[in-house]
């Protein structure tokens, strides 16, 4: 039998976010929803990041419908680098 992959609830939903980095070159809260996740680099267009100076990070999505959760994946801006380094 096989497993079942998971379902994106969150992919292509509307997002927010507070303080999105003002460059126009730079994604904004939709990058988090569009499914890609191959580019972790700032300015790769698959991340999200804050305007320079906010230090408090707010972002969320509107998955427009009650769903049972089973786990949340956040992937974070790395540079590519290894995790820990």
């Amino acid at each position: 039998m096989h497993a079942l992959l998971p379902e994106n609830l969150a992919l292509h939903k509307p997002a927010y976010q507070l303080h999105p980095y003002k460059k126009s070159y730079v994604s904004q809260a939709e990058a988090a929803v569009d499914g890609l996740k191959n580019n972790t680099e700032v300015w790769g267009n698959q991340c999200i990041i804050s305007e320079k100076g906010k230090y408090t990070a707010l972002w969320w999505v509107n998955l427009t419908r009650i769903s049972s959760i089973h786990h949340i994946t956040v992937y974070y801006v790395t540079g590519r680098k290894k995790w820990g380094m």
